[in-house]
């Protein structure tokens, strides 16, 4: 997208050059272009056009089973943090039409009363330096509208982004309090055979107590959840800037691991080439180089102003030209330019660490995702498939009455709690996949370590397992 943006920003830019003035959605379709061409999605900015289209891509979005990519899609079309970040544009548009304004005239007039008549004086003068100015001022507004087309477009990966979290977030809520309900079954069965039990005789009230003991924990364990899942949905809604019958949607469930591996040649580089934020800082730069070729010319050339001057003498009228000259002797914008180029060098030191951090986040997303995806497909073709061996030996056992009915109902709790670990490790899976993702479409996240899970494991049962 290095060039892309320039080539569109131009091609933006001519018929408002041409026609003296600057269409009100300047930059929006090639914001359009940049985002739909990174992720396939489509943006709509409410100030441009009409809320038709986007409010039935959203209804249809809403009536099937959502994905992480149909979420985000809503998100981009009614997310009001879409909408602030196209504001960015209108901003820029209303510094380009400052940069493109011609100068006011200004008036002046006096009156000197004597005999035999006052005699009046009267000058218009037009700011000619104003003029001389106004393609440096053109092309410093140019630069700054480049810069914020790439922010935009980076805003909206960052709400593409956390859309996909929350929504991998909700998931895993979901499938938790499900695994809560097969739990709090187990106890409840392991408490009621328990009062069977100790109404019988064969158990002393401890053994009874610790089994109530487990199905009130699993209880509160499950309302928990059931909270959880609540305020994760909650926080998709947000996301997606849905509201009242909008909220009334399902979800896929959790999808299993990528067995594939993948390929992750070159991905600093295709990381560093993809990224906005290094196109930022670059955009930046020409602006503030513009803005420096500006000031300089503006303190070395005189302020002038020319026009015509009329005066009234005895009844009669002297028309003639009126100059006025500052001469740039004392000072000639040095603070400005000085201002100027800091703030160069401040954007070049930005770019090289930002390309540093690029490199960095790539590298640890690439080895996150390789671990996530070990360690699910690990749950997934060992530890489940061994547990659930352990309760089908285990129900064999109890069958033959070589064990009790208690070890049956652990058996089958630690298969859940192992259930449980697979729904982290799978979140875990899918957060580093969307990381890497957004690096790879150009945008730079903060990698977190895999220890730092965005949702509470389950805790461990109350003997321990």
């Amino acid at each position: 997208m290095t060039g892309s943006l320039g080539r569109w920003v131009s091609a933006g830019l001519s018929p408002a050059l041409l026609s003296g003035c600057v269409a009100h959605d300047i930059g929006y379709g090639e914001v359009q272009s940049a985002v739909q061409e990174r992720t396939g999605h489509q943006v709509r900015w409410g100030h441009a056009e009409s809320d038709e289209s986007a409010d039935s891509t959203t209804r249809e979005l809403l009536r099937r089973p959502l994905t992480a990519d149909s979420a985000a899609q809503v998100a981009l079309l009614n997310a009001p943090g879409a909408q602030t970040a196209f504001e960015e544009l209108g901003v820029s548009r209303a510094e380009l039409v400052g940069a493109f304004h011609l100068p006011n005239p200004s008036a002046e007039a006096s009156v000197r009363f004597g005999e035999p008549t006052p005699e009046l004086e009267i000058g218009v003068m037009l700011d000619v330096t104003d003029l001389v100015l106004l393609p440096w001022r053109k092309q410093q507004a140019e630069g700054a509208l480049e810069a914020a087309q790439a922010r935009v477009a980076a805003k909206l990966l960052d709400v593409v982004f956390s859309t996909k979290q929350a929504f991998f977030a909700f998931q895993a809520a979901e499938r938790r309090v499900q695994l809560r309900q097969s739990l709090v079954q187990a106890a409840g069965a392991s408490r009621a055979l328990a009062e069977r039990l100790r109404e019988a005789g064969n158990i002393p009230e401890v053994a009874l107590m610790v089994e109530r003991a487990r199905y009130e924990e699993a209880r509160l364990e499950l309302a928990r959840a059931e909270a959880a899942s609540t305020a994760a949905r909650e926080r998709l809604n947000q996301q997606m800037g849905v509201w009242g019958h909008g909220t009334h949607w399902s979800a896929v469930a959790l999808a299993e691991p990528d067995a594939s591996v993948e390929s992750f040649a070159d991905v600093e580089r295709r990381a560093l080439q993809a990224s906005l934020d290094l196109e930022v800082a670059r955009r930046e730069y020409a602006a503030l180089a513009r803005r420096a070729n500006l000031a300089t010319v503006e303190g070395l050339l005189p302020e002038l102003k020319a026009g015509v001057s009329a005066e009234r003498q005895e009844d009669e009228w002297g028309v003639g030209p009126a100059i006025e000259l500052e001469l740039p002797i004392f000072y000639q914008g040095q603070g400005e330019v000085a201002r100027a180029e800091a703030e160069m060098r401040r954007v070049r030191s930005q770019h090289h660490s930002l390309a540093v951090q690029v490199r960095a986040a790539v590298r640890a997303a690439s080895r996150n995702l390789v671990v996530a995806r070990d360690a699910a497909l690990h749950y997934r073709d060992r530890l489940l498939p061994e547990r659930a061996r352990i309760v089908e030996e285990t129900q064999l056992m109890y069958n033959a009455m070589s064990v009790g009915a208690f070890e049956l109902l652990q058996a089958k709790r630690d298969q859940v709690q192992t259930e449980a670990a697979y729904v982290d490790t799978l979140e875990d899976y899918w957060n580093a996949r969307a990381e890497l993702d957004q690096l790879l479409l150009g945008r730079l996240v903060a990698v977190a370590p895999l220890e730092a899970r965005s949702a509470t494991a389950m805790p461990p049962s109350a003997d321990g397992h």
